[in-house]
């Protein structure tokens, strides 16, 4: 089981869409774009991670943000959806073997 935890403030989320190079497991540089309201970083060295989160609230304490949605997309663009914030095998375990190009993490 893998599950995410994140503890950010609501201010670290963009306030309006943005665009950043980024450099994919290969070492190739591309470009990103994200959408307002997100958080990324590149988790283990080689998975992008992105947080979404429309209401920009703190995902820690009182009335804070939940996972309702993970999107882990393998790099040949296939996607696996997961309700919540709960990843079970064999994906757990892909995630943790680097395997995923990009997670995106819905919070509600």
């Amino acid at each position: 089981m893998f599950g995410a935890q994140p503890i950010l403030a609501g201010f670290l989320f963009t306030k309006k869409d943005t665009e950043f190079d980024y450099f994919d497991q290969q070492e190739k540089r591309i470009k990103i774009k994200l959408p307002k309201n997100s958080y990324a970083f590149n988790f283990l060295g080689s998975t992008l991670v992105v947080y979404h989160n429309p209401r920009r609230k703190n995902t820690f304490g009182k009335n804070a943000a939940v996972i309702k949605q993970l999107i882990l997309t393998y790099p040949d663009g296939r996607k696996i959806e997961i309700h919540g914030g709960l990843i079970y095998s064999p994906y757990a375990e892909e995630v943790r073997e680097r395997i995923f190009s990009r997670i995106d993490i819905k919070l509600c």
